[in-house]
């Protein structure tokens, strides 16, 4: 394209309730000056009682309005390339500005590029005052002329709002992925970078606000980005090759940004992709074995940094061959030499010199199991070596050993050779070419602190007249309505769904949370479950636990999974008098439930069902109940988020995640019998299970050898993504025989971007409904041969298998937006 002055440039600003900034973004982008500019602002449903939409309206005519139904940034993005006139795109955040020649100065560069390129510059970030805190650096060692343009993403030096693009580059329609909510700026730019040549604007012509409501501060962003850079890495390797040469350097060189960013999923990923080239480079081990020393230290270091040792060479610096030979008498696993180091040879140089006359590696690592060495150091030295980026890597910690800087030393055998090499400067050039790093290296991230739960309290302390303050941390806040959420025993997925709920509701109510343990005890929380503030005990102090709760004001109540003795529930809520909720978890009414539990559902004021199948159950039961099917809203939207799946080659063994839950496990019978179906039809497919099955007694002894069936075992909550990146499975097995209580597992598979293959048992069917790279099964089709042959399939055809499922058509539609909108409706004040 060859432009010129009259060229059109269109400006796309996507606002969300973003009346604040708005106005300012606009102006900036009604000053610039170059001559031809559109100014076109997407409204993505504003729901701020109109002061978005009174922001845009003063600049009538001088802006195009577009208003649509809220969808996101990308589906806003899209609406505004759809309806621009211009010949080039230009993105502005809502509360980001332009300089004035933002336009211009972009323009210039593009021209002077002779073709279609893509210009990109720097950025100062502002604060919510609109001062500049910190100076660009995007575009610091930055040389365009010979890098490949892939890595102004991976290596995060574009921002959006600091670009120009040909509009004949973005698709008028679905430019942007509404499945990466975060990250759609992110996988476009890649996908120009592989076919679009970038030029560089070294001034800083936008200001990019940093503030807490962006979406790239929230929660999902740094598993989402992680995921996305993973993808990204493997269609490089796919492009250029995922050969040991060129795949360590561009790994290295990843891993170097990932150190400065939060997407530890991606850097668990590096780390393991890096540990298994090293796996394929042979170490000899030449280890310094002192007679109270045992060699078995020094492997278990090398094992830990990931090298992979073939050769093991035992000195003894005591010069007592016997000793040595001791050592080598031991059924060590690798092939093992010994012999003594005599005193003439004692010094580093010598050390180098025994080990290059005794083995033929291309690698050496030097350890004195008598002294420490930094796992973490050397890993890093490993990997430096293995990239090419050095010849010798040493460990830079004091010389506790007489080995001095050669403790802890890896060295390709060329860097031996020299070291030894006659001449005063031959051991002293090793030296020269170390790389000095930080000891913490591995990338390995400390697990979060638990927060402090609130101590629990026997009772309430009160005055004469038995009033006093209640010991809530968080509550009651005058100006809002509470809501008592009474909740069953809190466990893990409780307690989720918990956290759900409240960040739903906001800052809009109080929410206190209500559990019983046992059959005497109930506990209050301004908190969460689990972390109880104040303790009852019953029946001895239902006047104090009724008084106590009239006294905070209890506006509604929402009992969340009826237990089935409900006896103490029903008296609570008739003690209370106050209009209640029944919120049920998605196995409810799969098992019978109990009489108790039935009434409590049946006197409901509305029965929360959290699927569709689940509230046609409950109105063919519970007859006369208003049910409402509405799930629980989830961050990532887990159903839209779009799949990354990972590459499956020609013959390479598909990865299956199964996802176990806590023993003892019921689809342990059904992994059993896939895992030898697999076996027996020799399919190269894998189950990677998570979950503490190899202490399960339903496992039998020989699964734990069947090549088929590998045990990850338990993995902690904050650590699944890491391990899931680690894995890279390119599929999630879901054989669930009943439905799970609140279906986390599920939203767990889907959230890290992962193909489904599950049986259609509660709402996994509608969960999956339209969902690309989902197979779901009947119930009475969900055997363990239909699951192989599944797996087969899909790995034969490399995952390419059209998605299926059973017809939704005699469902009920679910309730979008209950919890955002009406879930809080019914709610007024009570009389004070």
């Amino acid at each position: 394209m060859k432009s010129t002055h009259h060229d059109l440039v269109s400006i796309v600003i996507p606002v969300y309730n973003g009346a604040r900034y708005v106005g300012e973004a606009i102006e900036s982008a009604l000053a610039q000056t170059w001559p031809a500019i559109e100014v076109i602002v997407v409204d993505d449903g504003s729901n701020d009682a109109g002061a978005t939409q009174r922001v845009i309206a003063r600049y009538g005519d001088a802006v195009r309005v577009l208003a649509k139904r809220n969808g996101g940034v990308s589906s806003a993005l899209n609406a505004g390339i759809a309806a621009m006139r211009g010949q080039w795109f230009c993105w502005l955040s809502h509360d980001d500005v332009y300089l004035p020649t933002k336009v211009a100065d972009y323009m210039q560069a593009v021209r002077q590029a002779g073709g279609p390129a893509i210009a990109f510059g720097e950025i100062d970030f502002i604060d919510e005052t609109g001062t500049v805190t910190q100076r660009g650096g995007l575009l610091r060692h930055w040389d365009g002329r010979t890098d490949d343009p892939r890595w102004l993403v991976l290596e995060g030096r574009l921002h959006g709002c600091a670009m120009l693009i040909p509009a004949e580059c973005l698709p008028r329609s679905g430019a942007f992925d509404p499945g990466l909510p975060t990250t759609q700026d992110y996988a476009r730019w890649f996908d120009l970078a592989e076919s679009h040549p970038f030029v560089p604007v070294r001034a800083a012509l936008v200001r990019a606000r940093q503030h807490a409501g962006q979406d790239s501060r929230a929660g999902r962003h740094p598993e989402e980005a992680g995921l996305l850079w993973i993808r990204l890495l493997e269609r490089m390797a796919q492009t250029d090759g995922a050969s040991t040469t060129t795949l360590v350097p561009r790994l290295r060189r990843v891993q170097r940004y990932l150190r400065q960013v939060t997407y530890h999923g991606a850097r668990s990923y590096v780390d393991a992709r890096l540990r298994e080239c090293l796996d394929g480079r042979a170490v000899a081990l030449v280890c310094i074995a002192h007679s109270g020393t045992p060699p078995a230290l020094a492997l278990q270091v090398l094992a830990e940094a990931g090298g992979r040792c073939t050769e093991l060479l035992l000195l003894d610096p005591d010069d007592d061959i016997a000793s040595a030979q001791r050592w080598s008498d031991t059924a060590w696993p690798v092939p093992t030499q010994a012999a003594p180091l005599p005193a003439s040879q004692a010094h580093p140089a010598g050390v180098l010199a025994m080990a290059m006359a005794r083995t033929s590696a291309e690698t050496l690592v030097v350890i004195d199991p008598s002294a420490p060495v930094d796992v973490p150091t050397l890993r890093e030295g490993l990997h430096a070596l293995a990239a090419g980026e050095i010849d010798a890597w040493l460990c830079n910690i004091p010389p506790i050993s007489w080995l001095g800087s050669l403790q802890g030393a890896a060295l390709s055998r060329q860097a031996a050779e020299k070291a030894v090499a006659p001449g005063p400067q031959a051991f002293a050039m090793i030296g020269l070419r170390v790389r000095l790093r930080p000891a913490r290296l591995d990338g390995s991230v400390e697990p979060e602190a638990p927060s402090a739960a609130a101590p629990a309290a026997p009772g309430v302390t009160r005055d004469a007249t038995g009033h006093g303050a209640l010991p809530l941390r968080t509550m009651p806040q005058a100006h809002r309505p509470t809501v008592l959420v009474l909740t069953p025993p809190p466990n893990r997925d409780t307690v989720r769904q918990a956290r759900l709920l409240a960040a739903s509701l906001g800052p809009r109510v109080n929410l206190l949370w209500g559990w019983q343990t046992g059959d005497q005890e109930l506990h209050l929380s301004s908190v969460a479950p689990g972390a109880a503030e104040i303790t009852y005990t019953l029946p001895r102090q239902w006047r104090e636990l009724v008084a106590d709760l009239c006294a905070l004001f209890i506006a509604r109540v929402n009992v969340m999974q009826p237990p089935d003795a409900a006896g103490d529930t029903a008296e609570l809520l008739a003690r209370l008098d106050r209009p209640y909720d029944v919120t049920l978890p998605e196995d409810a009414f799969f098992i019978p439930p109990a009489p108790e539990a039935l009434r409590l559902v049946a006197n409901a004021h509305r029965v929360i069902a959290s699927s569709r199948e689940q509230s046609t159950l409950v109105v063919q039961r519970v007859q006369g109940a208003a049910v409402i099917a509405a799930r629980l809203p989830e961050p990532g939207r887990p159903e839209r988020f779009a799949p990354h799946p990972a590459p499956l080659a020609d013959g390479e063994w598909m990865r299956v995640l199964y996802l176990g839950t806590s023993s003892p496990n019921p689809d342990v019978v059904m992994l059993t019998e896939v895992t030898h179906l697999l076996a027996q039809w020799q399919c190269p497919v894998r189950i990677e299970c998570l979950g503490p099955l190899a202490n399960d007694p339903a496992l039998p002894a020989d699964a734990l050898s069947n090549p088929h069936l590998r045990l990850w075992g338990q993995c902690a909550p904050e650590s699944l993504h890491m391990q899931i990146c680690r894995i890279r499975p390119h599929l999630a097995w879901l054989p669930f025989a009943t439905p799970p209580s609140h279906g986390f597992v599920l939203s767990d598979a889907l959230l890290q971007g992962l193909p489904v293959l599950a049986s259609g048992v509660g709402p996994t069917a509608e969960r999956l409904h339209s969902r690309p790279m989902s197979w779901v099964l009947p119930p009475g089709q969900a055997d363990a041969r239909s699951f192989a042959e599944w797996l087969d399939r899909l790995q034969t055809e490399r995952l390419s298998t059209p998605p299926c499922g059973p017809s939704l058509d005699h469902l009920p539609p679910l309730f979008d937006a209950f919890y955002p909108d009406a879930y809080l409706r019914p709610i007024g004040w009570p009389h004070r």
